[in-house]
């Protein structure tokens, strides 16, 4: 894990209110997204304690614990459900099956807040997914696994290839961790947008990324890290050659190399941009992959804000990212944790 490298970064913008307007498709496809009733969603866990349930924002408790706040977004009639995953009850989530979802592009976005000051600081298993026949989209945002005194924003997208049913799950598992202080997670505000006015093939706009093909400096591009080598390379460089054997890079890559390996990123932050979907199209390679890298263990990988898609291999690979811009600003990148 000694360099990461970087080429070729499009951010396409799929849909913004600009431009063509999204379908809010929740009462489509979800059964009480509101959470006023329970009806529709399967409470999947392991253990029998009764830490869970629904209830209105400021009032109802998880175990006859600390409330979820109100505020503006978040009134005291708006409902909410809560769990908390501790001692026997090793994970526990909200599912629901949603059936013949037509191909397209969906974003599901929800806020989730964290009322115990206590949390222990461990890593808790995250089961915020979308799941379509076993291949899972994870919400990769996982600020929920400390104490946070406001409601976050979080959002999945994922793209359905034909007619299918898509699982969504909202929850987490204490990691095997038998300590009593675990996050006491509440849900509210969930929706569902269609963003099929827009597709891969005939997007929105094009990218908004500087220098997004890699000319011949690194203008537009920032590295942290330290690394003793940032700089432009030749895609036909002799030593890069064995990772391109897909011929996947073309032209100038940027590199970030040092001799030993420690915690590094290249991004850029790219601003003034619409809201709405976005995809974000980036190639990368390490020259050392991580053992073990993946989805839920993400420790290499490529960004847009906080959703994350890992690499997969040493080799030069072209990898896309899906996220939802509520601020009109994106940071993208390549990065590894270790």
């Amino acid at each position: 894990m000694k360099q990461l490298k970087l080429f070729l970064a499009m951010l396409v913008l799929l849909i913004t209110s600009g431009a063509k307007a999204q379908t809010d498709v929740t009462n489509t496809y979800l059964t009480n997204a509101d959470f006023s009733s329970l009806d529709g969603w399967n409470n999947v866990k392991s253990g029998t304690t009764n830490n869970q349930g629904n209830g209105l924002i400021g009032t109802f408790a998880v175990a006859n614990s600390s409330t979820s706040t109100t505020d503006g977004n978040h009134p005291a009639d708006m409902h909410c459900i809560g769990l908390m995953s501790r001692w026997n009850t090793v994970f526990s989530t909200y599912q629901q099956t949603m059936t013949n979802v037509p191909a397209g592009v969906y974003t599901i976005t929800y806020d989730v807040q964290n009322t115990n000051g206590s949390t222990g600081s461990v890593t808790y298993d995250n089961l915020f997914y979308v799941d379509i026949a076993g291949v899972k989209t994870y919400d990769t945002n996982r600020e929920w696994m400390r104490h946070s005194p406001i409601w976050t924003a979080h959002s999945i997208t994922f793209e359905v290839s034909e007619t299918s049913d898509v699982i969504l799950s909202l929850g987490y598992g204490n990691g095997n961790n038998n300590i009593n202080n675990t996050p006491i997670v509440y849900i509210s505000n969930l929706k569902m947008y269609n963003v099929n006015a827009a597709s891969k093939d005939s997007p929105v706009a094009t990218s908004y990324v500087v220098n997004g093909t890699i000319g011949i400096d690194g203008n537009g591009w920032t590295q942290t890290g330290g690394f003793q080598n940032k700089a432009t390379q030749s895609a036909t460089h002799k030593n890069f050659v064995p990772y391109n054997t897909n011929n996947v890079f073309e032209g100038n890559f940027y590199e970030n190399w040092n001799p030993s390996a420690k915690a590094n990123k290249m991004y850029q932050v790219v601003e003034n941009i619409p809201n709405g979907t976005y995809k974000l199209s980036i190639g990368g390679f390490v020259n050392v992959f991580a053992t073990g890298n993946s989805s839920t263990n993400l420790i290499q990988y490529v960004f847009a804000n906080s959703d994350k898609t890992p690499l997969t291999s040493s080799q030069a690979t072209a990898y896309e990212v899906y996220t939802y811009v509520t601020d009109n600003r994106m940071e993208i990148g390549i990065e590894q944790v270790q």
